[in-house]
């Protein structure tokens, strides 16, 4: 009887979990390619290459009813990397009573984590994706090459006005579940650039900001 209810006690403990999570689960492609270390090449009619490096910061995670917060992420900012699968998955701890309509997430980090001090975790300055105190951190980096063996170099950050680049991006919710799949479509954002001429934006500045304004055309949620 005792080893019974040991059972039982486990078995409540796994679908409750379940039942509170929900897995957002980045997503990122190039049109209908999904993006890894194996699968990364791009083309289109007059360039194509090679995807090096995508990093970026995702913060203050929030889920909304009705224009209504209803749910915050306690985690402060999520490192995404599509070399690293793991980072791809983010479990978001819900009530499973919980009613939303709207998510809404930043892209990159804002002036509060950028001025705290030193930071740990996914924050840590070891990630590669830190400049100075003065600079802050990079909220996005693509990295690759031409076929022509010419690299492009995008690292967009910063804090300071005039060149904050952090983006805010809502998305509508039509149903809930307990799995939301976001779309990082490279495609969308690689048309728009001119890589052949081996472009490299590194500093805050105004092309940085106006390069993270074309970010938030390239989310979305796969319904």
């Amino acid at each position: 009887m005792k080893y019974v209810l040991q059972i039982v006690f486990i078995f409540i403990v796994i679908t409750g979990s379940s039942q509170d999570t929900c897995l957002l689960r980045v997503k990122p492609v190039i049109g209908n390619i999904k993006l890894n270390e194996q699968q990364n090449k791009f083309e289109r009619q007059n360039i194509s290459g090679t995807i090096e490096e995508l990093r970026f910061y995702i913060s203050e995670i929030a889920l909304y009813n009705k224009g209504n917060l209803v749910w915050k992420d306690n985690v402060p900012a999520h490192l995404i990397d599509f070399k690293d699968s793991a980072s791809l998955d983010l479990h978001l701890k819900l009530n499973e009573q919980l009613k939303y309509d709207e998510l809404k997430l930043k892209l990159g980090i804002d002036s509060v984590l950028n001025t705290s001090g030193a930071l740990g975790g996914d924050l840590d300055p070891t990630k590669g994706m830190y400049w100075s105190w003065q600079s802050g951190y990079i909220n996005f980096k693509l990295e690759g090459k031409t076929i022509n063996q010419e690299k492009f170099q995008y690292h967009i950050g910063g804090y300071q006005a005039p060149y904050n680049p952090i983006q805010m991006i809502a998305f509508p919710v039509k149903k809930m579940r307990n799995k939301i799949e976001l779309i990082v479509d490279l495609e969308l954002l690689l048309w728009d650039l001119e890589l052949s001429n081996g472009t490299k934006i590194m500093r805050p500045c105004k092309e940085a900001v106006e390069f993270s304004q074309k970010l938030r055309q390239i989310f979305y949620i796969n319904e």
